[in-house]
């Protein structure tokens, strides 16, 4: 059956059955295998450049706004420490950041599939290329080594300006504030989200100052949120 190319976005197909089938074949293949790999190799042991983070981390050393924004070589991760922190107290154990890392990847990772869909207007095989690409073994610094949550971060708050600036998000707050609150977090993320700042940056702000010609009161305080997200994230770079 050949598929209108004029169909709405949000209606779903009866003849993609199974190419959604297998995507999610895919992508629950990808994310076992993710997480067993973390289960094998993970260790409840500070690698590399985590060890930095023991002196709080035990107590040693309180924590303190100086630490959480005293630069880590070029990067800048207050954010990253935080939680590490906050995860390492609840648990004790730096595994349970490692998983956390993970389940953010996979969440990113099965909106950009289901973000695809939705804009095609049906799923595609192609589809699975987002969990073989984002969740292969092939990222495992990422998954072992606590401190790159921040790699994995900054990537994922890219990905969620673009998803939610590429959709409807005109009179919906909770996408205008995504949008917003992640703008404002990416320069937290080291200079992996300093690097994706500029583009981020004039891409919100040309939305920002779309919503502020429109006759609409709520456009026109969205377009200030935007705006004002724009203005905090070059403060805090």
């Amino acid at each position: 059956m050949q598929r209108h190319a004029d169909a709405h976005p949000d209606e779903g197909h009866s003849d993609d059955a199974y190419e959604r089938l297998f995507v999610a074949g895919v992508f629950a293949l990808m994310a076992v295998a993710l997480f067993v790999y973390i289960w094998r190799f993970g260790r409840n042991v500070p690698f590399w450049d985590d060890w930095e983070l023991v002196p709080v981390l035990t107590g040693n050393t309180p924590i303190s706004l100086t630490w959480l924004w005293t630069p880590h070589n070029e990067h800048s991760i207050p954010i990253v420490r935080l939680v590490v922190y906050s995860v390492w107290r609840l648990t004790g154990d730096l595994r349970a950041v490692m998983v956390l890392t993970s389940l953010v990847l996979c969440t990113a990772c099965w909106a950009f599939v289901e973000s695809c869909r939705r804009l095609r207007g049906h799923a595609a095989f192609t589809d699975a290329v987002f969990p073989l690409a984002l969740l292969g073994w092939g990222l495992f610094e990422n998954h072992i080594f606590t401190i790159q949550f921040f790699f994995v971060g900054a990537a994922v708050l890219t990905v969620v300006i673009v998803l939610a600036g590429s959709s409807d998000w005109r009179g919906r707050h909770a996408r205008v504030g995504a949008i917003a609150v992640s703008l404002v977090l990416l320069p937290m993320f080291g200079a992996i989200g300093l690097a994706m700042l500029p583009c981020m940056l004039a891409w919100v702000a040309v939305y920002g100052v779309s919503s502020l010609r429109q006759p609409s009161s709520c456009a026109r305080r969205e377009g200030l949120v935007l705006l004002l997200s724009c203005g905090l994230a070059m403060a805090i770079a």
